[in-house]
């Protein structure tokens, strides 16, 4: 019973945790730890008598238990503080949310007079809104002829999209070839066509239609130099925005698709 009370008094001492959980409870946890003891030691003995197993329990065994019960005791009283700590925090936070509900009222108090005098403020507009709900008539007439003459342009306009969808559709079967043809060309093709000093007509006709729809000179040498670089050249043609083309390029183009003889079969 000393020995567990003193090593109880030494734990108590070295852990400020466990102080006021042991505080006045020395005598009673020295008490339980000695009863523990003896059961274990009395059964030892029985087991050594009937199975003739030496079971050694020496005073260190005993301070080692006292040590662990210390232990186990400073971790129950480290998780109900824990809790306690958060049971705390939210009491806090009741508080705190207390607090802000009553600074609320407080200002919606104050906030009452400003709130009658936005109500009569209102209601002055509305009374302005009622006078004026004539001259808003007129204007909704406004609107509804102005409506009218949308809709009329509007469908003037879909007329004419439908046209030019129905002119796409007709034009793209021949840009489909044109796209076949532009990627079958091969760098040996544009060597054989830089490689005439004086190239056929038609030739010229169609190096000179690329150019123009690139926005490039049109003198043959110029031509010939645009395709010094052979891919980088191809590479210009199958990347060419043909969704972007300035209303001018195709002013200039109207001089070679007028030609009866500038068609694919021919060139």
């Amino acid at each position: 019973y000393g020995v567990a009370t003193r090593e109880l008094h030494i734990h108590e001492v070295s852990n400020s945790d466990l102080a006021p959980f042991l505080k006045d409870a020395h005598s009673q946890i020295a008490s339980v730890c000695v009863k523990i003891h003896g059961s274990v030691v009395s059964t030892a003995e029985k087991s050594q008598r009937a199975l003739g197993h030496t079971h050694y329990v020496t005073p260190s065994t005993f301070i080692q238990f006292v040590q662990s019960t210390c232990k186990i005791l400073k971790s129950e009283h480290q998780r109900i503080r824990a809790r306690i700590n958060h049971l705390e925090a939210g009491q806090c936070q009741f508080t705190e949310a207390d607090n802000k509900v009553s600074m609320m009222r407080t200002e919606l108090k104050e906030l009452k007079p400003k709130i009658d005098a936005k109500a009569m403020e209102v209601e002055e507009l509305m009374s302005k809104l009622s006078a004026e709900q004539e001259e808003m008539d007129l204007l909704k007439q406004a609107v509804d002829l102005e409506h009218r003459r949308v809709a009329m342009e509007t469908k003037h306009i879909a007329e004419l999209t439908a046209d030019a969808e129905s002119n796409l559709k007709a034009v793209l079967p021949a840009l489909e070839e044109a796209e076949k043809g532009l990627n079958s060309l091969k760098k040996s093709d544009l060597l054989e066509i830089r490689s005439y000093s004086t190239p056929p007509s038609m030739v010229v006709h169609v190096m000179s239609a690329v150019c123009v729809l690139l926005q490039e000179s049109t003198e043959w040498n110029k031509v010939k130099h645009l395709m010094a670089e052979p891919v980088a050249f191809l590479r210009q043609l199958t990347e060419f925005n043909k969704n972007n083309v300035p209303g001018k390029v195709f002013s200039k183009l109207e001089n070679y698709t007028s030609d009866p003889n500038f068609t694919p079969g021919n060139v």
